[in-house]
């Protein structure tokens, strides 16, 4: 598995494989392996895994499963033309059991994390809602200990299809598929389950907080309230004792039951926010500072990668020089603003130029009061094709 992610994914190199065939095959040069010479494969564009961005694994895996035997002739080739060491050596690496399998292997386990990832990158994923993907996820990869996935159960047939084309799969280190299963395929989904578990070890906090969500409520009679969700209150009230009186807290959430029972039909965020962040603040003061810490805690990245992408849209290269009044008022209308075909550009040239005296022309009076958004004044403008060249 190590020798696999050197290759393929290597932290440093970035894929050692996806950048020789950048560099040296041009996307699998057209003049010297075409999309019929080497088992009809499909004639795809390598894809280079990058440490930052974990989707792209999953796609350079699969794109390198269906292209394996071109690449491996590519590879020989280049060896034997230009004598390139590292395309002998990544030939080599290639065509071993270990490898092939561990490929078909990582396209079984892969789309499975890819899913996992986006759900984290939904802006609208609830804190209740993680612990349910999370346990979906590693449900899915125990079933893959005694159910291998579509990919690995292919292998067999891969390797003898290989071989009647005669390629030369060495067996080095890796005899058959039954050591292989035992000594690389079970061992790293292992280890796998147990890292996802360690990255979120406060998932029973979090899923606590789902006792203030009302959804829950909806298949429950009112006369069966006592009880509800009193463990997960009081998995918080021991978590953020500090922050909160466990006594107080726990009579509270007695009667704040009944609320969440007669507005079952409102959303967890407006429960937080409206109810117990507003109105109900002073009724149900520690509920209300529970609301506050589970409103700041991220669930999703995507809210942050959004805003990294917005500035890198918003301050260029060209416009290095923005101030940081300028900069944050663009990331603002950029994120958050009205769509393009929303905004009134003709009521911002208005108010733009009543700022003060303007020596361009911008076919409005001198002296403007200021701007309304009663339709009740009108403005004699420019032809629309001078203005928007005034404002670009």
């Amino acid at each position: 598995m190590g020798s696999f992610i050197d290759i393929v994914c290597g932290e440093k190199s970035g894929g050692a494989l996806a950048q020789w065939l950048e560099r040296e095959l041009q996307i699998i040069r057209p003049s010297r392996l075409t999309q019929s010479t080497v088992c009809e494969n499909p004639q795809l564009k390598p894809k280079q895994p990058k440490a930052m961005r974990w989707l792209s694994h999953d796609k350079a895996c699969d794109t390198l499963r269906q292209i394996l035997p071109s690449v491996i002739v590519s590879l020989e080739r280049e060896a034997q033309e230009k004598g390139d060491s590292l395309a002998l050596g990544l030939a080599k690496n290639v065509q071993t059991l270990q490898f092939v399998a561990t490929l078909y292997t990582m396209c079984d386990i892969l789309p499975q994390l890819s899913i996992l990832s986006k759900c984290f990158q939904e802006s609208s994923l609830e804190l209740t809602d993680i612990q349910d993907h999370i346990k979906m996820t590693l449900d899915i990869l125990d079933a893959r200990l005694s159910s291998p996935g579509k990919h690995y159960r292919q292998i067999v047939e891969t390797v003898a299809t290989l071989e009647n084309n005669h390629f030369r799969i060495s067996r080095q280190g890796i005899y058959d598929f039954d050591t292989f299963k035992q000594k690389v395929h079970d061992k790293f989904l292992l280890h796998l389950c147990q890292n996802i578990r360690d990255r979120f070890p406060d998932m029973g906090v979090i899923t606590a907080f789902s006792c203030l969500d009302p959804s829950g409520m909806r298949n429950i009679s009112i006369h069966d309230l006592d009880g509800i969700d009193d463990d997960k209150m009081e998995t918080l009230c021991e978590h953020y004792d500090g922050e909160i009186d466990p006594t107080a807290t726990m009579q509270e959430f007695s009667s704040f039951k009944l609320y969440l029972h007669k507005y079952k039909e409102k959303k967890f965020d407006t429960i937080l926010s409206s109810s117990l962040g507003t109105s109900l603040k002073s009724l149900y003061p520690n509920l209300a500072r529970l609301a506050e810490i589970c409103l700041v805690i991220p669930a999703s990245i995507a809210d942050c990668e959004r805003g990294f992408s917005a500035m890198k849209r918003v301050k260029t290269d060209l416009r290095n020089r923005l101030s940081q009044k300028i900069l944050n008022a663009l990331m603002m209308v950029s994120v958050q603003g009205p769509p393009p075909k929303e905004f009134n550009f003709q009521r911002a040239v208005e108010k733009w130029g009543s700022m003060r005296r303007r020596k361009l022309d911008l076919g409005i009076r001198d002296e403007i009061s200021e701007v309304e958004e009663s339709d009740q004044r009108r403005f004699e403008f420019v032809d629309d094709c001078d203005l928007f060249m005034i404002i670009m």
